[in-house]
């Protein structure tokens, strides 16, 4: 169990890092024809930490994206906040790599946090958030 000064102290943390993440590949998809988001979004890999070893996600990611994915999302339900920030770092850096975009699910301040280009939030209903 993590004790609340460690909560505090990573909750702190996330908000600094989500204070200094950018929007702007965001405003820019924004913008986006409805062929070009199409293209985009043709082939989206939904990488789930709870299919495979976190560890092991950006290998698979890497080999996806060599093999045709456009579009990145991850989805990691038992991760903490910390271990899920560090994740998606290495994540997008594979996606930054291959200039696809990378969305988090769930957790808007852990895309700004971590200069993702999305959250994925569900949809009404859900109690994800």
């Amino acid at each position: 169990m993590v004790g609340l000064a460690a909560r505090a102290a990573i909750v702190s943390r996330v908000f600094q890092e989500s204070q200094r993440a950018t929007l702007l590949s965001l405003t820019e998809m924004l913008a986006w024809d409805t062929d070009r988001l199409r293209a985009t979004l043709r082939l989206y890999l939904l990488a789930d930490a709870g299919l495979v070893p976190p560890e092991q996600l950006p290998r698979i990611v890497a080999a996806a994206l060599r093999g045709g994915v456009t579009a990145v999302q991850l989805r990691a339900k038992e991760a903490t906040t910390l271990e899920l920030l560090e994740l998606a770092r290495s994540l997008m850096d594979v996606c930054q790599e291959a200039d696809v975009p990378f969305i988090i699910n769930d957790r808007v301040d852990v895309a700004l946090a971590a200069g993702a280009d999305g959250a994925h939030v569900g949809h009404i209903g859900e109690e994800d958030l």
